[in-house]
């Protein structure tokens, strides 16, 4: 039994695999295989979905870090999401790494056919080791651009505090910046706490009404690479599924975490690569 059907057994009926649409991938190529487009297609399949690849930027890094980010036109970005969009059945639309307001228009401008299409969005605005993948000074016009457009937002605690300019630092701050955030226009936040400290990694969900809390025991391991991708596009998967936003997040943080219980330490850095 794979990891995916020992997840998704108790919930998963054979009609829903007669339904399945694919998913669309927008992100950066990352060589390691561990975060970026290459990790999503993977997530994808493991959970039995066909997924297309859009790149936005080819990325130099390995284990210890990012060397170089090279963006790929607006251009090159339309003419990739055509492509797939005119031919293929598309269900969902996962958003990772972009650089700037120029790939954001061209995708917006693509989706903007599309107004039902659900797409995740997870702003991948540094890297583990804080070299910067937005490439411009701040994050405002992938706001004004994107968000309204976001059914799920899923920014980690760092990303969260760039976007809104606030320091979390108690739950009181959690609330402030998820109301922050749901202003910006996405229709449901989920904040990743795998950066805070404390025993207990938890990750908050906010609807603009209520907020719901997931929290598990942290794991005791070193650092690993390409968890939040990871999450947003298994959550991507399961939604695709036919799941509700609650049970795609709970099978999805399970998923990551037995990922992550089996992480590889391949190369010299300090990151694990999960498989």
């Amino acid at each position: 039994m794979t990891i995916w059907e020992s997840l998704s057994a108790p919930f998963r009926g054979k009609e829903e695999m007669k339904k399945l649409l694919a998913a669309v991938t927008i992100g950066g190529s990352d060589p390691t295989s561990g975060a970026g487009i290459q990790s999503d297609i993977k997530t994808f399949r493991d959970f039995q979905i066909q997924c297309f690849s859009i790149v936005t930027a080819i990325t130099s890094q390995n284990c210890s870090s990012v060397h170089s980010v090279f963006p790929l036109s607006a251009e090159i970005i339309q003419s990739q999401m055509k492509a797939i969009f005119d031919d293929l059945p598309v269900g969902i639309v996962k958003i990772g790494m972009l650089c700037h307001s120029e790939q954001v228009s061209a995708i917006v401008e693509i989706l903007s056919s599309y107004p039902s299409l659900r797409v995740i969005a997870d702003p991948v605005l540094l890297a583990k080791n804080g070299t910067s993948l937005w490439l411009e000074k701040d994050p405002s016009n992938l706001i004004q651009l994107l968000f309204s457009r976001v059914f799920l937002l899923t920014p980690n605690l760092i990303e969260a505090e760039r976007l809104t300019g606030l320091q979390l630092t108690e739950k009181y701050d959690i609330m402030k910046t998820l109301l922050n955030l749901k202003r910006m226009g996405p229709a449901n936040i989920l904040i990743k706490g795998g950066h805070a400290k404390g025993n207990q990694c938890t990750d908050y969900l906010f609807d603009g009404k209520e907020t719901k809390y997931f929290s598990t025991p942290r794991l005791a391991t070193d650092s690993v690479h390409g968890t939040g991708c990871m999450l947003a596009s298994a959550i991507s998967a399961n939604l695709l599924l036919g799941r509700t936003l609650m049970s795609s997040i709970k099978i999805s943080r399970r998923y990551v975490r037995k990922k992550m219980k089996t992480a590889l330490s391949l190369g010299k850095g300090y990151l694990k690569l999960m498989q």
